[in-house]
């Protein structure tokens, strides 16, 4: 009699313990699937941040026919907007003046500023003012999508420590662009290029690492917890039964 009471106790005791580890397993699951989910809508909501500040940035320049600015040895004359007359001016206390055409502008500030948030932009085209902004093949692959259609492209490239976030959307040509580019033959509402933005995914993995060992911590607790509490109900449950 005492022993098929001991085999029912632990009968029903392995199945609670089936049971409860079950539950503590599909909730971990869950909260881990959330986690990265999480981190890759962060990552996403940070890239389209600093790509639609920077392309309201070009929009507003471009609406203004591009920017003087005070010529220096960091901002010299473009070379590549040699053929506007009116280029280089000067100021009417003597200063001398260079014209920034909108993707100077952008050029700049994402030489100057992708190191400040770890975001780094990059125009670039088939047909192009300056040398710099030749696509690569892989780029010149984008730019046949962005032809064709697509709106925009993002994808995580790489892997461990490597890891990055990819984001490019097409350039499109506008009126307001014609002044510098109209040489170039594109015509209004075409695609004449692209504008990217990538960012290393590093820092955003090591803060969902913390938050999945803090998640993994707290399962385990939860679940020793509850495992011990069925090995007291189960051993109290037994005696009862003795007793019985």
């Amino acid at each position: 009699m005492m022993y098929k009471i001991k085999q029912l106790v632990a009968k029903y005791l392995l199945m609670a313990f089936f049971i409860w580890t079950s539950i503590i397993g599909l909730s971990f699951y869950f909260n881990f699937y959330f986690q990265k989910k999480e981190t890759i809508n962060v990552v996403e909501k940070i890239a389209r941040e600093s790509f639609n500040k920077d392309q309201a940035y070009r929009i507003w320049a471009s609406s203004h026919g591009g920017v003087y600015v005070p010529l220096t040895t960091h901002t010299p004359p473009s070379p590549w907007l040699s053929h506007i007359k009116d280029r280089d001016i000067i100021s009417t206390d003597g200063k001398k003046l260079t014209l920034m055409d909108p993707t100077y502008i952008l050029k700049e500030m994402m030489s100057d500023y992708s190191n400040l948030y770890g975001i780094k932009g990059r125009i670039f085209g088939i047909k192009f003012l300056n040398p710099n902004n030749r696509a690569t093949p892989q780029e010149e692959k984008l730019i046949k999508r962005f032809e064709q259609g697509e709106k925009e492209i993002s994808e995580f490239i790489g892997t461990a420590d490597e890891e990055s976030f990819f984001l490019a959307r097409p350039m499109i040509m506008r009126q307001e662009c014609q002044k510098c580019h109209a040489h170039l033959g594109f015509k209004n509402g075409s695609v004449r290029g692209s504008v990217s933005v990538s960012m290393s995914m590093l820092p955003y993995r090591n803060i969902e690492s913390y938050h999945i060992n803090s998640i993994a911590a707290t399962h385990a607790i939860t679940w020793l917890f509850g495992f011990l509490t069925l090995l007291f109900t189960a051993k109290r449950i037994r005696k009862a039964l003795f007793e019985k």
